[in-house]
């Protein structure tokens, strides 16, 4: 992949439980196999970094609403992050917000304090 040029790889996508946590894509377990297999191209070439893509253009974008909507869910989501990259190997995570809330301060607030709480992570 170096030879290419890639630094970085996504896979999608992962989803946000009804809970808010993250979750495989439609709460199936049958993709932590690909998320697997996706991350062993990591064994070939090291440098690699890997994101796991959570959302979509079919995904129910109200779940990110509701992830951004207070402190409280804020920290959960984002608790459920590291503990999901930790889980499937993945590197990072790519947000794939697509109708974004006309509340900008909850959005700002979400990715700043998903960022703080993923910090530590890195």
């Amino acid at each position: 992949m170096a030879s290419f040029g890639y630094t970085h790889l996504a896979f999608a996508f992962a989803g946000i439980s009804s809970d808010g946590l993250m979750e495989p894509y439609n709460g199936s377990g049958e993709f932590y196999s690909m998320y697997d297999s996706f991350n062993s191209i990591k064994d070939s070439y090291p440098s690699l970094k890997t994101l796991i893509a959570v959302g979509g253009w079919t995904f129910d974008q109200s779940r990110f609403v509701y992830v951004s909507s207070t402190a409280d869910t804020r920290s959960t989501f984002a608790s459920s992050v590291v503990d999901f990259l930790e889980a499937t190997n993945f590197d990072g995570i790519d947000l794939d917000w697509v109708s974004l809330s006309r509340d900008v301060v909850h959005c700002c607030a979400n990715a700043r304090f998903l960022l703080t709480h993923l910090e530590p992570f890195n």
